[in-house]
């Protein structure tokens, strides 16, 4: 038979076990710890552009009797003038296909080298609209206004920025010639540089 000291001992260590199970409920001791990770990644910036309409072929032809000269007008697809030329009314698509937005500047050979004559015209528009992506040049040259083309390096700006967003990274280019009676003959030709700086 167990003494009165022995019961109060037993006691004693009973209060003290469940008082320590009671609070190790209270604090939340499970077991259950937590840790962090990070994942990294590095996106390298790439400027680039792409002409993907990149010709205008007006054809063979000749100013017409009559006429002082003939211009070629993609914008509005005519030939007002002349004989034998193709109408053509695609215009120049340029692209922003990098992933930061750029400036363009746009460069080509000085009228008289490309066309000769008297009084003869080398000119673009830059425009959103026409199949182009509405909001992509958010400044620059007049949109829809006729320039004309800069031989002098690095040429004019006609967009900062383009923007690289999928729905608003692409412009159009219209061109526009006059082209006297007495020009250069033969197959005339020019390259048009686009140059992308990026943003």
């Amino acid at each position: 038979m167990m003494s009165d000291k022995s019961l109060l001992n037993a006691a004693i260590v009973l209060f003290v076990l469940s008082a320590g199970w009671l609070l190790m409920s209270y604090v939340g001791v499970t077991g259950f710890v937590t840790d962090t990770a990070t994942v990294n990644v590095t996106i390298t910036s790439t400027a680039n552009i792409n002409f993907t309409t990149d010709n205008i072929n007006f054809g063979t032809g000749v100013v017409s009797s009559g006429e002082t000269q003939v211009i070629l007008d993609t914008s509005a697809g005519t030939t007002a003038g002349g004989t034998g030329f193709t109408p053509n009314s695609a215009g120049l698509i340029l692209q922003n296909i990098g992933n930061v937005n750029v400036s363009v500047t746009l460069e080509g050979s000085a009228v008289a080298t490309f066309i000769g004559g008297t009084s003869p015209a080398y000119k673009y528009n830059v425009s959103n609209g026409g199949g182009a992506e509405a909001g992509s040049c958010v400044a620059g040259v007049d949109q829809g206004a006729w320039q004309d083309v800069n031989s002098t390096s690095p040429g004019t700006l006609i967009c900062s920025p383009l923007q690289n967003l999928q729905a608003s990274d692409t412009v159009r280019i219209d061109i526009q010639l006059t082209i006297p009676k007495d020009s250069k003959t033969g197959a005339l030709s020019d390259t048009l540089t686009a140059t992308a700086t990026a943003m």
